[in-house]
């Protein structure tokens, strides 16, 4: 679980969600993405105008612009924290700092994303279940 990365709380983390191919998946907003990465939500958004992030994999109300949920799962999170620690991308726009940037973030969407997506087209619109047992 993340919450013992800094930036986040000791609450839990997410929702569960059943994944297009069938698996168990905890998917975090945009929010904990934001807190993970220590950069804001407009931040986020920007990098993803600006291709260095691919757009979320999963949403929740994708046709309504003010009640869209952007959701991302945790182990892909997990690993935009460690990308965004060792390749910080700063203010100022050093190219070859953010391509190496945006080549580690791509890559790990490969590995961690895409095979939950197999045979969809993202983003998937998704059920949330309650994490309550």
């Amino acid at each position: 679980m993340l919450s013992n990365r800094p930036g986040f709380a000791s609450a839990p983390l997410g929702r569960l969600a059943e994944g297009p191919n069938g698996t168990e998946v905890r998917l975090l907003t945009i929010g904990y993405l934001a807190a993970a990465l220590r950069r804001s939500r407009w931040t986020i958004l920007h990098w993803e105008r600006l291709g260095l992030l691919p757009p979320a994999p999963f949403v929740i109300n994708p046709e309504r612009h003010r009640a869209k949920r952007r959701l991302y799962p945790e182990d892909y999170v997990r690993e935009l924290s460690r990308i965004t620690y060792r390749h910080y991308p700063g203010p100022e726009l050093k190219r070859e700092i953010w391509v190496r940037f945006q080549d580690h973030v791509y890559d790990a969407y490969d590995r961690l994303v895409v095979p939950l997506l197999v045979g969809v087209i993202p983003p998937v619109e998704i059920e949330l279940r309650s994490t309550d047992t």
